[in-house]
C-alpha cells in the first residue's frame, strides 16, 4: 500500500546497506577501483533505480504480467550488450535461454 517511488527508494536503501559491508571487507584493494570508476557507477546506479521506478508505475497502472513480461525483453538487449561490449562467450546458450523467456511473454500477453 505504498508508492512506487517509496518502494524503489526503500529496496535501494536496504540492498546498499546489506552490501556495502560485504564490499568493504573483500574489495580492500579494489576501493581505487570504485573511485575511479564513480561517475560510471553512480549512472548505472541511476539508470537502474529509474528502470525499477518506471516499472514499477507500470505495475501500479497496467497488468502486472504484460509488465513483467515487457520488463524480461531487455535480457535480450542485456545478452547483445554482453557480447559485443564485453566479448562474453557461449552466446548461443544465453541466447537459447532469452529465447525461452521471451517465449513466455510472449505467450502470457497472448493468453
Amino acid at each position: 500500500m505504498s508508492s512506487p517511488v517509496y518502494f524503489t527508494t526503500l529496496v535501494y536503501i536496504i540492498v546498499s546497506a546489506v552490501m556495502m559491508p560485504f564490499l568493504l571487507v573483500n574489495s580492500k584493494n579494489k576501493i581505487k577501483d570504485l573511485k575511479s570508476n564513480f561517475r560510471l557507477l553512480l549512472f548505472l546506479g541511476i539508470m537502474s533505480g529509474l528502470m525499477n521506478l518506471t516499472a514499477s508505475f507500470a505495475m501500479l497502472y497496467a497488468i502486472v504480467p504484460y509488465v513483467i513480461s515487457l520488463k524480461r525483453t531487455g535480457l535480450i538487449f542485456s545478452v547483445f550488450i554482453g557480447y559485443f561490449f564485453f566479448n562474453e562467450k557461449e552466446i548461443k546458450k544465453s541466447l537459447i535461454g532469452t529465447l525461452i523467456m521471451l517465449a513466455g511473454g510472449i505467450l502470457i500477453t497472448l493468453f
